[in-house]
């Protein structure tokens, strides 16, 4: 993920902030204030609010070659290998009609912006010893948190009609009854982009099962529908989570442990219930009753280095009639799949009330 090189500057250092001279302009206090910023808005916030986030972050993110350029990714929807003839003596086969089975995907990076303004008069009184609050630096702050946010809910909802949005999970897990184009290609005339949706229906069981049967069923269901892919996690919201945790009987095996011995990732810390070998992590930012099941070398969040959590030097507000300056934070990139169909979604799944 790229940061921010911050240049130098000097001046009096007063307890843990810094308060710009009158000699010194609005970008060198933010080139020395940002670098104690950054790592706690970044890394702590994402980490402790936003799991899957912070997964998809470690796990999924690579940087863009060129730029801001589309992402093309060439598929093929035959299988090349039904070609196969028995013969005798004769070595005589058939030759299958040549077709050209090539298609291509292609989805194009997006730029979240998020301006940050303040006045020249809160710069100066920044300067004083008895500033209780550093107020630019909260700014700042809240602006890195408001776009977390926004990326978050982004990734774990859906773009819906804005094709200026980046696409998030309800999009990729979907059989084309949210998003029909996928890639610039629809998902009706190639099944292979369309995901499976599984509902939870009761009469599939012979009396009422529990979460964990549930979970038990429809995971395997999916594993033989799609010829022994076995998905790398489970999300969920708190309400199934809690669902899942409280049906298990003592017959039963709960893994509830750093996920690092299950994902092998060391920056992330929830909670896990592995069943039939995937674990399943709760986000409390998920609200449905919904467990989407990943691949997640099937998922890809591209970013473009150049702009990607980006903060632009500050600029005048004096042409626009007010003393002060604005910047903007910037998010840019996509989030995509070129096999939807490596993962899946179990609706309507019986959750619990919380307190």
């Amino acid at each position: 993920m790229a940061g921010i090189t911050p240049t130098t500057g000097t001046g009096p250092l007063i307890g843990q902030g810094f308060y710009p001279t009158s000699t010194q302009n609005a970008q060198n206090y933010i080139n020395i204030m940002l670098p104690e910023i950054m790592p706690s808005v970044i890394y702590e916030g994402v980490r402790k609010a936003r799991p899957t986030l912070r997964l998809l972050l470690k796990k999924t993110q690579k940087p863009m070659k060129g730029g801001w350029v589309p992402i093309n990714q060439p598929v093929s929807f035959q299988t090349f290998g039904n070609n196969g003839n028995w013969s005798g003596m004769s070595g005589s086969f058939s030759i299958p009609t040549i077709t050209n089975p090539i298609q291509n995907l292609q989805f194009l990076p997006t730029l979240y912006i998020n301006p940050i303004s303040y006045l020249l008069t809160e710069e100066v009184m920044m300067d004083s010893p008895n500033a209780v609050i550093d107020v630019v630096a909260q700014r700042i702050t809240d602006a890195y948190e408001t776009m977390f946010d926004n990326l978050n809910a982004t990734i774990l909802g859906t773009m819906g009609t804005n094709s200026l949005q980046m696409q998030g999970l309800y999009d990729i897990v979907d059989n084309g009854t949210n998003q029909s184009i996928w890639g610039g290609l629809s998902r009706a005339n190639y099944t292979y982009l369309n995901s499976k949706i599984y509902s939870y229906n009761s009469a599939l069981f012979t009396t009422t099962p529990t979460a964990y049967q549930i979970v038990h069923r429809y995971l395997l269901s999916f594993i033989n529908d799609v010829n022994y892919r076995i998905p790398d996690v489970g999300i969920t919201s708190m309400a199934v989570f809690t669902a899942l945790t409280e049906s298990m009987t003592n017959i039963e095996r709960v893994n509830i442990q750093d996920p690092a011995k299950i994902t092998d990732s060391r920056d992330w810390a929830v909670q896990v219930v592995s069943i039939d070998g995937v674990p399943i992590l709760p986000d409390p930012s998920i609200q449905t009753n919904t467990i989407y099941f990943l691949n997640l070398n099937k998922l890809e969040l591209a970013t473009v280095p150049q702009l990607n959590f980006k903060l632009t030097p500050p600029a005048d507000l004096q042409p626009t009639g007010q003393l002060g300056f604005v910047q903007t934070a910037l998010i840019a990139g996509q989030f995509y799949s070129f096999e939807p169909a490596a993962h899946f979604q179990l609706t309507g799944f019986p959750g619990v009330s919380l307190a």
